[in-house]
């Protein structure tokens, strides 16, 4: 069974890449038994979503004069 620390390496990677056969089937077996790394999958998801969404700030040099 995989880890906590190579399940969250896992979980950031998911995001950006395609896991392989066997890392997707370790890294699903490890989150049915460990609820701490549901939790970090869900909060990475939730923050993924947040950041997807939220509006981009001016840079600091041209923000509105008062």
């Amino acid at each position: 069974m995989l880890s906590c620390k190579e399940a969250t390496r896992l979980a950031s990677k998911s995001l950006d890449e395609a896991l392989t056969p066997a890392e997707r089937a370790s890294y699903k077996f490890h989150l049915m038994m460990c609820p701490g790394c549901r939790h970090f999958r869900q909060n990475l998801l939730f923050l993924r979503q947040a950041g997807e969404q939220a509006k981009p700030m001016p840079p600091a040099d041209t923000a509105p004069a008062e």
